[in-house]
């Protein structure tokens, strides 16, 4: 079970989802907490980055991810070795509006484990069910 504060950053992730362009018919949205202070968010774009470069799961993978998204914009405020005491969540709603999987792909769960992000919570596509990537 989220605490209250969690569910309240997914409910604005959720919110961001809504308002940005389908990639690939997905809409993700991330945010990087520490404590109770959001350091960054982040959603999938049309556009690449050497970050995503560096974790792609594959070469044709070259569209910027949202958790690759929020780490390089944490990377702006905080130092990497900090990234370590901030949880990484992430949300997909799908073209209907509900809620989806959001689970880190190989490539984002590379650089999850290389910035050994403390926790990682992700949306599910039961409505308001998240779960924790171990």
């Amino acid at each position: 079970m989220l605490s209250k504060r969690m569910m309240n950053h997914t409910l604005t992730l959720k919110k961001i989802t809504r308002d940005i362009e389908c990639v690939g018919n997905q809409r993700l949205a991330a945010c990087i907490v520490r404590g109770t202070r959001v350091i960054s968010f982040g959603h999938n774009k049309r556009k690449t980055h050497p970050l995503q470069t560096r974790f792609a799961k594959n070469q044709h993978c070259v569209y910027l991810h949202a958790e690759i998204d929020a780490i390089k914009n944490a990377l702006k405020e905080i130092k990497v070795e900090e990234l370590k005491q901030c949880t990484l969540i992430v949300v997909r709603t799908k073209k209907d509006g509900s809620t989806g999987l959001a689970k880190p792909c190989k490539g984002c769960r590379q650089a999850i484990e290389t910035f050994e992000l403390k926790q990682v919570v992700y949306s599910t596509d039961k409505e308001g069910c998240f779960e924790e990537l171990l």
